[in-house]
């Protein structure tokens, strides 16, 4: 049987890998300019991640519109120093966006980072993104938002998640054990009972 040549692309940042599948598309730079307007490629309309480094400084809020199917974007090691909040609002399927390496990205003083109810990660770290004053309000738009990484963990706190009910979820401890991590839940374990009768030495598992 044949095997066809399969391209993965996987990209290791500071020894964590940041990639989990192959990247469909690496979108052609603007020529002569450091800004990505709105447009639209057929070709790619189908595509599932999309990798735009290209020294950008500016995107527009639509650039993206003509890719709904996309569950990660790549925007690292441009030259952003914000995004528009409304620029993945219509992605109903993005999960992931990386922002890494934009050394001038800042959080917004007032209002929200991004609009997405899908989005749950993004990456920050290598950037100047701190909103540890106001991070409730920065991420109060991303109701799925499970992980932001920043290069100082206080520099970009989740608030607290919230169940259809309103109430709020409790976060999970995790423990650190010779086998990995552990989700921080009680474990029932069986506990075994041995009586024994003396003289006889008869023992009895209860």
């Amino acid at each position: 049987m044949k095997l066809l040549p399969v391209a993965v692309l996987l990209v290791a940042v500071g020894g964590e890998e940041t990639r989990d599948g192959e990247l469909d598309v690496v979108l052609p730079c603007p020529p002569g300019s450091k800004l990505l307007q709105e447009h639209h490629k057929p070709e790619y309309e189908n595509a599932t991640s999309m990798k735009v480094e290209c020294n950008l400084t500016y995107i527009h809020p639509h650039a993206f519109d003509g890719y709904p199917r996309l569950r990660l974007i790549d925007l690292s090691n441009n030259e952003l120093t914000h995004l528009n909040p409304k620029t993945f609002e219509k992605h109903v399927g993005l999960k992931v966006v990386d922002l890494h390496g934009n050394d001038r990205l800042t959080a917004p003083e007032t209002g929200p980072f991004l609009i997405s109810g899908s989005i749950t990660k993004v990456m920050l770290w290598h950037t100047q993104f701190n909103c540890s004053n106001h991070c409730n309000d920065t991420f109060s738009r991303i109701p799925q938002l499970m992980s932001a990484k920043c290069d100082d963990p206080e520099s970009c706190i989740l608030p607290p998640r919230k169940s259809d009910d309103e109430s709020t979820e409790p976060v999970e401890a995790t423990v650190a054990t010779d086998t990995g991590e552990k989700s921080g839940h009680y474990v029932s374990v069986p506990l075994l009972i041995i009586i024994c009768v003396l003289p006889t030495f008869m023992c009895i598992g209860l």
